[in-house]
């Protein structure tokens, strides 16, 4: 599994976090589907981390049904593709 994520912000601009949870084994798959979804702005902050780091910074970003299905004893599906953006701006 690949989790990749660019959390972005800049004074004035406000914040986005872009998240991309895939089963592509190659992570160069991975990175193409990020820059189709986010673009390359994003994609030049984005970092492909581990299933721990992602959990312990991320979670919250991500739907509980989304986790439950991660993290079911007889795994994930055979297919699976999870991407969200959030962006905040309270200027």
């Amino acid at each position: 599994m690949q989790y990749l994520v660019c959390d972005y912000y800049a004074t004035g601009e406000g914040r986005c976090i872009s998240i991309l949870i895939t089963q592509k084994t190659e992570k160069i798959e991975a990175v193409k589907d990020f820059l189709d979804l986010f673009g390359d702005w994003y994609l030049r902050g984005a970092e492909n981390i581990s299933h721990e780091e992602f959990w312990k910074k991320y979670h919250h970003y991500v739907p509980a049904y989304v986790k439950n299905l991660l993290e079911d004893v007889a795994g994930p599906p055979g297919a699976f593709n999870y991407h969200s953006q959030l962006y905040i701006n309270f200027a």
